[in-house]
C-alpha cells in the first residue's frame, strides 16, 4: 500500500501568542529512508482533535496554526495531520508548535539618568537587555512614544524620536537656572513589532 511505502515528516514550528505560524509542506521518505515525493493525488486534512484555528492546504499539506492570544510561553500545540494516499490508505503524523515569548517578555528597556543644563539640549537613548541580562538591540520596527498623560514641568521641552527612542530635553534658561533642583521622570511606551508593549521611565 502507499501508506506502507511512504513516510511523511513535518518540521515542527514555533510562534508568539496571537501569531499565525506557517509550517512547510511535509517531506516524504520511501521504505529505504530515501527522499521521495508523495504520489500524485495525495490529500492532507486535519485529524481528530485538531486545535481550532488550524488550516491545512489539502493539496500541498502546508499548515497554518493560529496561536491563541492567551497561550503561555512553553505551551505546545499538537496538530494531527491525516495523509490520504490515492489508494485510500492513510498515515497520521503529528506536528508540534511551541509557544514562544512575546517581545516584551524577551527585551527589557532602560534609560540612563541625565543632568539637564539650561539652554543646552540633553539627549538620552534607551538601552536593551535580553532575558539573560545580555546587551541587546530593540527589534527592528519598534516604536517609542511619550506615554499619554505626561506633561513636562514648566520651563522644559521634552521630545522623543519615535523610531530610536532618543529623548531630547531642553530647559529654558529664562525660566530655570543652575540653582533649580528638581527631578522628573519621562514615561515612555515601547511598542514592539509583535504589538506587545513595555513601559519604561527616563
Amino acid at each position: 500500500t502507499n501508506a506502507a511505502t511512504f513516510e511523511p515528516g513535518y518540521e515542527d514550528g514555533s510562534g508568539k501568542p496571537g501569531s499565525d505560524v506557517k509550517i512547510d509542506a511535509p517531506k516524504f521518505k520511501d521504505k529505504d529512508g530515501k527522499d521521495t515525493k508523495a504520489p500524485e493525488g495525495t490529500k492532507f486534512t486535519p485529524g481528530d482533535n485538531a486545535p481550532e484555528g488550524v488550516t491545512i492546504d489539502e493539496n500541498t499539506g502546508e499548515i497554518t496554526v493560529k496561536v491563541p492570544e492567551d497561550a503561555k510561553p512553553g505551551d505546545k500545540i499538537t496538530v494531527p495531520v491525516v495523509v490520504t494516499y490515492p489508494d485510500g490508505t492513510k498515515d497520521t503524523v503529528d506536528v508540534t508548535v511551541t509557544v514562544t515569548d512575546k517581545d516584551n517578555g524577551v527585551y527589557a528597556p532602560a534609560y540612563e539618568d541625565k543632568l539637564v543644563v539650561p539652554g543646552k539640549e540633553t539627549k538620552s537613548s534607551p538601552t536593551f537587555k535580553d532575558k539573560d541580562g545580555k546587551d541587546a538591540k530593540a527589534p527592528e520596527g519598534s516604536k517609542f512614544k511619550i506615554t499619554d498623560g505626561f506633561t513636562a514641568p514648566e520651563g522644559y521641552t521634552v521630545k522623543i524620536d519615535e523610531s530610536t527612542g532618543e529623548i531630547t530635553v531642553t530647559a529654558d534658561p529664562e525660566k530655570l537656572n543652575k540653582d533649580t533642583k528638581e527631578e522628573f521622570d519621562v514615561p515612555v511606551t515601547v511598542t514592539y513589532p509583535d504589538e506587545s508593549t513595555d513601559e519604561v521611565k527616563a
